[in-house]
């Protein structure tokens, strides 16, 4: 059980009234849903989801903005069969293990769940979350390493993506509901996203330069300058709005562009160009609007030096990426194999992946849905495979069992669907031999894994 915090302030929490009653047309109606409030509890653990745990009455209990070793009261907001959901209405013992927020929206804005963790114990426990999904979902004990963590763990979001309220303000959403709570900065937001959202500020919200405001507005920082790409996503018209911001800076805004929603390659580039340029691991990489590339460069790189460090990569081995993206670990393995095929779905992606790995030989890429997709080889000598967060498909999975590599780098966002896929492989003649999460995510829940399988001769 966690215990903690001598002496440190709390987070703000906002009270969640009763549900009351009200008369209307002669009928006594519930305005809102009738809640109750239950305590003193301890909460022991924290969820994969950001929740901290405790029990009452032999129900679980999920409860926000918690830490393991608060004593609490706690109001329910959702009561199911076999678990209770709510918020702290009264923290009675603070968790060693607290520290005070520095960020003025926590608590109410979305983007964070674990700021008021100490760093170092956020560490832990998403070692002890992957630890517990290999033990419960994949029924695999095996070695956790502890969680590879970032010396400052502040200002390290390369993309954003914000909404609007009414007003126009830009925001993000509540940590429950949907809702739009404005803000001013985000301290997990490079600095260059920050001064970008000054700029939407400015636009929609200060000067109302449009009658229909975005339904979002993305927001990524690249590398090289000027660093900043702007999406608008919806049906409005925007032109002077990307003429604007290219104007105030030019050394910040390389790009605006239009798009009908995030994955959509229908639109338009308004000024400049539709993609940001980043360097990892002394690599040049670009990524589009619409392309998934990974929010935190520093971290990321700690991925791709360990993922293909356990890959072991050998001149004259033919190796698989699957789930290939932008070419992230494609670029990274060129000169040191013989030949590698990339595997990728997504037209933006791909037409990323052709740029930046435009003269290298030695990679074939293939278009398409891993596992459904015609391959160009029958056998591999290795595979890193990075789905996205629903983990690998079946096709996916009878694609790869058919290659018959010897050793498996599966690189995942969710240590549960993660943990269901290993158990797959174990069943199919693979070894579990280690896992390691990667803190991509400071002061939230998610958390980055990477899993060594070899297969069993």
């Amino acid at each position: 059980m966690f215990v903690g915090a001598a002496g440190d302030k709390p987070p703000p929490y906002v009270s969640v009234g009763l549900g009351v009653c009200a008369e209307a047309n002669g009928r006594r109606t519930m305005a809102r849903k009738e809640r109750r409030t239950i305590g003193p509890v301890e909460l022991t653990d924290m969820a994969y989801g950001g929740e901290a745990v405790g029990r009452h009455e032999g129900m679980v209990l999920f409860v926000n903005l918690g830490a393991p070793g608060d004593v609490v009261n706690v109001d329910v907001t959702i009561t199911k069969k076999s678990f209770v959901r709510g918020s702290i209405v009264e923290l009675l013992e603070p968790s060693p293990l607290r520290t005070s927020p520095p960020c003025p929206y926590f608590g109410n804005c979305g983007g964070c769940q674990w700021q008021h963790v100490r760093y170092e114990e956020q560490l832990k426990i998403k070692q002890q979350l992957v630890a517990e999904a290999f033990k419960r979902i994949g029924h695999l004990p095996t070695e956790v390493l502890p969680t590879l963590g970032m010396d400052d763990p502040w200002y390290y979001r390369n993309t954003m993506e914000f909404g609007f309220t009414f007003e126009s303000e830009p925001g993000l959403r509540r940590l429950r509901g949907h809702r739009i709570v404005p803000i001013k900065e985000c301290i997990i937001s490079r600095r260059e996203i920050n001064e970008t959202l000054d700029l939407l500020w400015e636009c929609f919200a200060q000067d109302r330069m449009a009658e229909v405001i975005p339904h979002n507005a993305f927001v990524r920082a690249g590398d090289l300058l000027p660093p900043a790409v702007v999406g608008l996503f919806g049906h409005g018209e925007w032109p002077d709005i990307g003429d604007r911001m290219v104007r105030e800076r030019p050394d910040l805004i390389g790009g605006v562009v239009q798009r009908k929603g995030r994955g959509s390659e229908k639109g338009r580039t308004l000024l400049g160009k539709d993609y940001s340029e980043h360097r990892l691991l002394s690599k040049e990489y670009r990524a589009s609007i619409a392309s998934f590339f990974q929010v935190n460069r520093l971290q990321t790189e700690v991925l791709i030096q360990t993922a293909l460090g356990w890959l072991d990569p050998q001149p004259g081995q033919v190796v698989l990426d699957a789930y290939s993206g932008v070419g992230t670990f494609t670029k990274q393995l060129a000169g040191k194999v013989a030949r590698i095929v990339a595997v990728e779905l997504g037209p933006s992606a791909n037409a990323d992946a052709r740029v930046n790995l435009a003269g290298v030989d030695s990679v074939e890429l293939v278009e398409g849905n891993f596992g459904e997709v015609a391959l160009p080889v029958e056998r591999v000598d290795s595979v890193v495979i990075d789905p996205p967060r629903g983990g690998i498909s079946p096709e996916g999975m009878r694609g790869l069992l058919c290659l018959s590599p010897a050793r498996i780098v599966y690189v995942s966002c969710d240590p549960t669907t993660l943990a269901r896929d290993a158990a797959l492989l174990v069943e199919a003649g693979y070894r579990l031999e280690r896992v390691q999460p990667v803190d991509l995510f400071p002061q939230t829940y998610h958390v980055e894994n990477i899993a060594l399988m070899t297969k069993v001769v």
